[in-house]
């Protein structure tokens, strides 16, 4: 008996912490995209963010009000220039200028 007859299909079956070969990693949880338990999510006070948030994309122009609030939640300033990215959710705030208004874009 050789080295590799005794190893022949063992490799990966028996370890306990490790998926046997062949499996897929991400079938292993009921949910493999979800890093962030739903308890520990953040939960966002503006209702535009929110809708974006559920659909593949979409554009909401903001008020003053609703851009203080973000800025606040999301803890950044404002400029024109530059759009910025809201953390991980994809949405993204920018100026445009055909609207001549801050814009909630995804």
């Amino acid at each position: 008996m050789t080295f590799r007859d005794f190893y022949k299909g063992k490799i990966g079956t028996d370890k306990r912490h490790m998926h046997p070969v062949g499996r897929d990693a991400s079938s292993h949880s009921k949910h493999p995209g979800r890093f962030v338990p739903h308890m520990h999510r953040t939960k966002h006070n503006n209702q535009k963010v929110q809708s974006l948030l559920g659909k593949p994309s979409g554009k909401y122009t903001l008020n003053v009000k609703e851009l203080a609030q973000i800025e606040g939640e999301f803890h950044f300033k404002f400029d024109k220039d530059k759009p910025k990215k809201l953390g991980n959710t994809g949405v993204e705030v920018k100026y445009d200028p055909i609207l001549q208004r801050p814009v909630l874009e995804k």
